[in-house]
C-alpha cells in the first residue's frame, strides 16, 4: 500500500517544479544585436556573439523576450530586411527593447530627416512593445497616422 505522505511529497515536488518552470519561462530570453560588431550568420543570441540586424533579433525572439540592442538600425540598409514600405517594422509579439541610451541605440526609417518613406514601428493590435533608452527618428506617417510609432486603438 502506498505511503500517503510519500505520495503527497512527490505531488508537491512535481507541482512546485511546474510552477517554477512556468514562472521562469514568463521572463523570456535576452537576445543581443549590435549593428556594428554583430553578424546575422554567426550570431547566437549571446552578448559575446550578437546578431547584427534588428530583423534577425526580432525573428529569433518570441513573445516575452528582451531584445538588447546597440547601434543604429536603419530600415534603408540593404541588410536590414523585414520592414514594409509605409508600415516600417511591424511588431506582432510582446517584446521589450532594452537599449543603451539615446546616442547608442537608434531606430530610423532612413538616414536623414525629411527623406523617410515609412514609419519606424507599427505595433499590431493586441501586442505591446516596451522601448527603453533609445532614439526613434526619421519616420514618415502613412495615411496621416504615426510617423515613428503607430499603435492602433482597439
Amino acid at each position: 500500500m502506498p505511503n500517503k505522505l510519500g505520495s503527497f511529497l512527490i505531488f508537491s515536488l512535481i507541482f512546485l517544479s511546474l510552477v517554477f518552470v512556468t514562472k521562469t519561462q514568463a521572463f523570456g530570453a535576452t537576445i543581443y544585436s549590435n549593428y556594428t560588431t554583430g553578424n546575422d550568420t554567426t550570431g547566437n543570441v549571446s552578448i559575446e556573439t550578437p546578431y547584427k540586424t534588428f530583423h534577425k533579433a526580432y525573428t529569433i525572439g518570441s513573445t516575452g523576450d528582451v531584445l538588447d540592442l546597440t547601434g543604429t538600425f536603419s530600415w534603408g540598409n540593404a541588410d536590414e530586411t523585414g520592414d514594409a514600405q509605409a508600415y516600417g517594422m511591424t511588431i506582432g509579439k510582446d517584446l521589450t527593447l532594452q537599449n543603451h541610451g539615446a546616442d547608442q541605440t537608434i531606430f530610423q526609417s532612413t538616414t536623414s530627416s525629411g527623406s523617410g518613406d515609412r514609419r519606424v514601428f507599427t505595433i499590431s493590435a493586441g501586442f505591446s512593445l516596451t522601448i527603453n533608452n533609445a532614439t526613434i527618428r526619421y519616420g514618415r506617417g502613412y495615411y496621416a497616422s504615426g510617423g515613428c510609432l503607430y499603435v492602433p486603438i482597439v
